[in-house]
């Protein structure tokens, strides 16, 4: 049995009898579940990158926007990306925001909020609706810093959610 969504392109038995079948199933295009896309594949407007973060330092690096991108193309759906992140700023303390930009502009903002202990998360939720004629520019995630204590941007992992 195919699974949903698969149809059946090509069946046919030898024509020798020789006792195998050959089919061709064309399976239906699997929406994105699940990507954790590395700070690496965004653009830098502020701070230094290494293979896994990027570090704004207060007194040294300029508040406004540390990482955007990576422009993506995204079915119709309800999605939430989760960005990881780090300050050393006093725990509770804002010390920036994280974004959801798409063709319309931001579908989704939160403050990212210093964990008082490790690493943190900020997380969203938004729809993408279909549209007639797919935009340019695609869906990107952005993150800003206001410059309270020293913050390291991470990865962002997109769920698509059922």
């Amino acid at each position: 049995e195919l699974p949903p969504g698969a149809t059946v392109a090509h069946d046919s038995t030898h024509a020798s009898g020789l006792g195998f079948r050959l089919v061709v199933a064309r399976f239906a295009d699997r929406p994105l579940r699940s990507v954790t896309v590395p700070v690496s594949v965004f653009e830098v407007a502020n701070g230094t990158p290494t293979t896994v973060d990027v570090t704004a330092r207060a007194g040294l690096d300029s508040p406004g926007f540390v990482t955007f991108g990576p422009y993506l193309d995204l079915r119709p759906g309800r999605y939430r990306a989760t960005l990881a992140f780090h300050s050393d700023a006093p725990g509770g303390s804002v010390v920036g925001a994280f974004d959801v930009s798409g063709p319309g502009g931001v579908v989704a903002s939160t403050s990212l909020l210093s964990s008082r202990v490790g690493a943190g998360t900020a997380t969203l939720t938004f729809d993408v609706e279909p549209e007639p004629e797919p935009s340019p520019g695609g869906w990107e995630f952005r993150t800003q810093w206001n410059g309270i204590g020293d913050i390291e941007v991470g990865a962002v992992t997109l769920l698509a959610e059922p």
